[in-house]
């Protein structure tokens, strides 16, 4: 009996080391990306042509106009995507100022408005040329802005003009996907702070389910390892359904060995997973 009980505390015991661990894996994955985002903080971490560090902090849904200090036409341009105020963007269209013009923080206007869910101003852009997979200095394509935000009306628009969904951008292999999961997992701060935890998790599940109906591949790694791995630090049976339902392979994640004998519906879905992989 005494063995009995040992042996079952010494599982509970790696079972919380291995939840340690995915939880700092998955806190690593996003704030070692190019662009980390606390709250209403953007930290810029020195890119391309960027000799410091910059902090800058963003009221996202204050209601009063976003201000820039860049006062270049590029720099009105992004500021007014990112402030969805779209007769402002089509002023600046007009007057010749480029859909893909970049202000001096390395911001493009279709990205700006693409995290602020700014469907309208986005749709504009499109139609006027902007380049829907272009990487910004933080190595984000407008997709992978939209899907770090949750912001799903933004990422369906992209996904019809034909944003890839499988793309990876820089030394990391970042990809829409797994910037969502990043989102997902910071809690991005980049929805309205009145908006319900669990409209978000809504949001964002439903994302999931339009980048992978798009062809998005739930195997595709990036330098911190395969989707499922921070599916699993989520701990979200829903999206665990929905990616093994398209593919995901559970083989490729060896702590799912141990997690699969834990009781409740996470670990049934996970029995059963490998039972038919």
């Amino acid at each position: 009996m005494s063995r009995l009980l040992q042996s079952r505390g010494l599982r509970r015991f790696s079972y919380g080391l291995l939840g340690i661990a995915l939880a700092i894996l998955a806190l690593i994955f996003v704030l070692t990306q190019w662009g980390i985002r606390i709250g209403d903080v953007t930290i810029r971490l020195g890119g391309p042509g960027m000799g410091h560090t910059e902090q800058r902090a963003e009221s996202r849904f204050a209601s009063s106009t976003y201000r820039s200090e860049d006062d270049s036409p590029a720099g009105r341009m992004v500021a007014a995507a990112r402030d969805a105020e779209l007769e402002i963007v089509r002023e600046l269209l007009e007057d010749g100022v480029s859909p893909n013009a970049m202000d001096s923080n390395g911001d493009y206007p279709l990205h700006s408005a693409a995290g602020r869910n700014a469907v309208e101003v986005v749709t504009l852009l499109i139609a006027a040329g902007a380049d829907i997979n272009a990487p910004a200095l933080n190595d984000h394509s407008p997709l992978m802005e939209a899907a770090f935000a949750g912001a799903v009306d933004a990422g369906q628009v992209l996904i019809q003009a034909g944003a890839d969904v499988n793309r990876q951008y820089g030394e990391r292999r970042v990809h829409a996907l797994s910037q969502l999961l990043g989102g997902w997992l910071l809690g991005s701060g980049r929805m309205p702070s009145s908006l319900p935890v669990e409209e978000r998790a809504e949001d964002r599940l439903m994302f999931a389910e339009l980048v992978l109906e798009a062809g998005g591949n739930p195997n595709l790694d990036t330098l911190d390892g395969p989707p499922l791995r921070h599916v699993l630090v989520l701990g979200d049976v829903d999206l665990l359904r929905l990616v093994l339902e398209h593919g995901a392979d559970v083989h490729r994640v060896p702590e799912l060995q141990l997690l699969r004998h834990q009781p409740g519906e996470f670990g049934d879905v996970l029995r059963e997973a490998f039972r038919e992989q």
